[in-house]
């Protein structure tokens, strides 16, 4: 027996996510990638791997949304 129910929702009822610039507001952002390099030592690869996580930054003033910014994607050097 299945409990989960299957909702529909229709994507005019759903909030925009905005920049979090305050002078800005941009309902509109641009995917874009960080790459991080998993040491071959870590992977058992013969050599590093690099994986891009997708991030996404405002069209407008390329301000990157922390919402949509997975936990430790960017390290404080960044």
């Amino acid at each position: 027996m299945s409990l989960s129910k299957e909702i529909t929702v229709k994507p005019g009822q759903l909030e925009n996510s905005i920049c979090r610039n305050k002078d800005c507001k941009n309902p509109f952002f641009i995917k874009v990638y960080v790459l991080k390099k998993i040491p071959k030592i870590i992977s058992g690869a013969s050599k590093n791997i690099i994986q891009p996580i997708e991030l996404y930054i405002c069209k407008k003033c390329g301000e990157l949304n922390p919402e949509m910014t997975p936990d430790g994607v960017l390290s404080k050097d960044n």
